[in-house]
């Protein structure tokens, strides 16, 4: 993956994209293997782009079954932050059969 010269908005809205397609990639590993990955580069599904703006991957932080992106966002001065989470199944099911 080469990153391409871009305006900066345009390299921002690129970025978004670009995190979304990461976040499936996440959510895709995490139904194949019942886990977040501890570090980008397990991902191995499905390619993972860089960051358009910074031209680096994207900044992710797992930590206590949480996984974290920080998006930079130079136009707004502000970041945007998203945070993944797993739900257990059987916790679900649990609270389902308590309620019938």
């Amino acid at each position: 993956y080469r990153p391409i010269h871009m305006k900066p908005r345009i390299a921002e809205e690129q970025s978004e994209l670009d995190l979304i397609r990461v976040i499936e990639a996440i959510r895709l590993q995490a139904v194949e293997t019942n886990a977040l990955p501890r570090v980008l580069a397990d991902l191995d599904s499905v390619p993972i782009p860089l960051n358009s703006v910074t031209a680096e991957p994207f900044a992710y932080l797992f930590k206590d079954d949480t996984a974290e992106f920080t998006l930079p966002r130079p136009s707004e001065h502000a970041q945007s932050k998203f945070i993944i989470r797993l739900h257990s199944t059987t916790d679900e099911t649990q609270r389902g059969s308590d309620e019938q």
